[in-house]
């Protein structure tokens, strides 16, 4: 069973491998150095406690990585293992996500979509959060109706 938690806790090193496989299959790889990939967390703010894993057993399988800028949260990145997509896990993620972030009084949650991938867009949608054209960022205001456990 899938279990989805913050980040806090977890090695710079699980969450790089995790990123990896989840964008293992792109048109375009995404294959940073694990040094490129830390700076690119430090540099845009990661926080581990406002951010989400999905977990199954002790395996990281997906996160939502997120950072903060005064109350506002935004999203870095999201992504699932390839051998996991298809199981509703990054709505999982977000759930999570959008619960935690709430309960720690953040004032809203701000992500990207591009427009290729729809199905970022559609999730993003489902939850509520409000699209803001051309660039296709979304932000969620006030909390949500989210069921209080995510089994």
């Amino acid at each position: 069973m899938i279990q989805y938690r913050n980040l806090l806790g977890v090695s710079v090193t699980t969450i790089y491998e995790t990123f990896l496989d989840a964008f293992s299959d792109y048109a375009i790889p995404m294959k940073p150095s694990l040094a490129t990939f830390q700076n690119m967390l430090v540099s845009k703010g990661f926080q581990a406690d406002s951010s989400v894993g999905a977990f199954d057993q002790s395996d990281l399988v997906g996160f939502i990585l997120n950072g903060e800028r005064e109350t506002q949260v935004y999203n870095l990145g999201t992504g699932v293992k390839v051998a996991y997509r298809a199981q509703k896990i990054a709505s999982g993620m977000l759930d999570a996500s959008i619960r935690l972030l709430f309960e720690k009084k953040s004032d809203g949650l701000r992500a990207r979509s591009f427009a290729r991938q729809s199905e970022g867009l559609r999730a993003l949608q489902a939850k509520k959060f409000r699209n803001h054209p051309p660039f296709s960022m979304l932000s969620l205001r006030g909390a949500p109706n989210i069921p209080k456990t995510i089994a």
